[in-house]
């Protein structure tokens, strides 16, 4: 059976007035996402500030998130960085919190399988018994090469594999290739992933869905089970959200602006060398609550 289905937001990180990580504020969002029904919380992706984090930082982060969820959801913790040292050092902590997966990132999104495969051998060994999530990777072109390159994978303790857009193409010949037990999961938060849903896509893993989390597990829900018509205001609502905050000099720092303004609560500034938001990303956000107040009525 696949263990990786639905909406997996990523956890932005929550500092203090010190610029230090918050503890409670990562249990806040942990709790508030494991009511919402999504599929599980993704920590410590490469999406965001992972690269402002330290290796301490980032074992708090993970350290907070599996003691606040608490087996409620699913948690799959990103291990994967330039050092191979700190590489085996989240590995081996994310094991010692009980993490459900470490995934292991392909840095150079032109990297082959194969290669991946050997990385995520070496890491085997410092995961306890975690599952292994692999990619998004370069796949080979051609039915045979593609099966040949994904039976390494099952024969792995490779649990799920991360897709690029591109590969949403070719979902049911990968549902065919790997079998029931490896999800296949979106490494991109896009309307094509959504869509992907109906035809058999397991898990998304998204920066923006911690935003609305229950618009998109119930989009998420809508289209897994055709139900087009319940899905149509969510997935407006989802689409007008990215389209604005995709279009900002500084997405992350207007999310997470958003995020306080929808739910309350200062996550502190975004650390340099990462981009603050410009006046006209200030409109976009202005936007997107308009959007929501609208959703709202």
């Amino acid at each position: 059976m696949k263990k990786y289905r639905g909406v997996f937001p990523a956890l932005y990180a929550c500092y203090d007035p010190a610029g230090h990580i918050d503890p409670r504020g990562v249990r806040y969002w942990t709790n508030l996402l494991c009511g919402k029904g999504v599929g599980g919380i993704y920590v410590n992706g490469l999406q965001g500030e992972c690269g402002a984090l330290n290796t301490a930082e980032k074992m708090t982060v993970m350290e907070n998130v599996m003691a606040e969820a608490d087996g409620r959801v699913r948690v799959l913790c990103n291990v994967s960085c330039v050092s191979p040292q700190e590489t085996g050092t989240l590995c081996r902590h994310a094991a010692a919190c009980g993490v459900d997966g470490i995934v292991v990132f392909a840095l150079d999104p032109k990297v082959s399988l194969e290669k991946l495969l050997e990385e995520a051998d070496r890491l085997a060994a410092l995961s306890g018994e975690c599952d292994l999530i692999l990619g998004p990777a370069a796949l080979p072109d051609g039915t045979k090469a593609l099966e040949q390159a994904l039976a390494g994978a099952k024969e792995a303790r490779v649990r799920g594999l991360l897709l690029a857009e591109a590969d949403l193409e070719r979902l049911e010949l990968l549902q065919e290739a790997l079998g029931e037990n490896v999800s296949l999961i979106c490494a991109e938060a896009s309307m094509k992933a959504y869509s992907a849903f109906c035809r058999g896509l397991d898990a998304l893993l998204g920066r923006y869905e911690l935003l609305v989390p229950e618009t998109a597990v119930r989009l998420e829900s809508s289209l897994r089970y055709a139900f087009s018509g319940k899905a149509m205001q969510d997935q407006a609502l989802l689409s007008a959200l990215m389209e604005n905050l995709d279009g900002c000099d500084a997405p992350l720092d207007a999310a997470r602006t958003l995020l306080s303004r929808l739910r309350g609560v200062d996550l502190g500034p975004v650390r340099q060398p990462l981009p603050v938001m410009s006046e006209r990303d200030r409109e976009a956000v202005e936007k997107c609550v308009r959007v929501m107040a609208g959703r709202a009525r």
